[in-house]
């Protein structure tokens, strides 16, 4: 290998591991920014859950009665949205569908034996989670809105016991990789920004290094062996 080439290496080692951390640390990255949706939708959900309690709290006090506070707080989740294409939906723990916005052909009926494509009977994990836990997590396939593409979707579910309201909302996890694949791309391009940039010099200082040196140190020894060997004939004006 050259001189002029292992000058080179230093700075393709380099970006190789920089290209190798960037890779490695975007999977991290993944899960905190999963971890902050979740954060999200659960905290949506807790302020759906607080115009419920109050509908409820207004019924205790008499001010409506609970039919009137039930048909109010349903009105008012219906029409609740966030991010792209965030809604909530409502269901009791028999699966009967209270509001959807986006499906309004499921309300009024009893979803139990809903399956989404894999198989997976979504309104039973989801009434069981919110039984057992209160809250939580549960994952399907579901069609996003404004297109008939089923597609995996994360949800957070929440039980309000009073009423025995499952609440619902969720992302879908396209949306999760299509924000992991943007970051990694942009992090990818600042790298090749750099790697122009520091090709640029280093191949600047290659040079300077080589005229310096009078050329390729392999040549340079060859001239001199030529010499010390009477073999290079040195020409002399007159």
């Amino acid at each position: 290998m050259s001189f002029s080439r292992k000058l080179w290496l230093p700075l393709l080692l380099s970006l190789a591991c920089l290209a190798g951390v960037s890779i490695v640390d975007a999977y991290p990255m993944r899960a905190v920014r999963t971890e902050l949706i979740q954060a999200d939708i659960k905290h949506a959900t807790e302020v759906v859950n607080s115009i419920v309690k109050e509908f409820a709290d207004d019924a205790a006090k008499g001010s409506l009665t609970e039919e009137q506070a039930k048909q109010g707080a349903l009105r008012a989740i219906s029409g609740i949205r966030f991010g792209d294409n965030g809604y909530f939906s409502v269901f009791d723990s028999q699966a009967k569908v209270l509001v959807h916005p986006m499906k309004p052909e499921f309300v009024g009926k009893t979803m139990m034996d809903f399956k989404d494509p894999n198989g997976v009977y979504l309104y039973r994990d989801l009434i069981d989670v919110g039984k057992r836990q209160g809250a939580g997590y549960t994952y399907y396939s579901f069609a996003k809105p404004g297109s008939s593409e089923i597609l995996p979707k994360m949800s957070y579910v929440s039980l309000y016991q009073p009423w025995d309201w499952l609440i619902v909302t969720g992302v879908y996890i396209d949306d999760i990789n299509a924000a992991f694949y943007v970051s990694l791309e942009w992090s990818l391009g600042v790298l090749a920004v750099i790697a122009i940039v520091l090709s640029v010099v280093v191949s600047r200082l290659n040079r300077g290094i080589l005229r310096s040196m009078g050329g390729e140190p392999a040549y340079a020894a060859e001239v001199a062996n030529q010499i010390a060997d009477n073999k290079t004939t040195i020409s002399r004006s007159k």
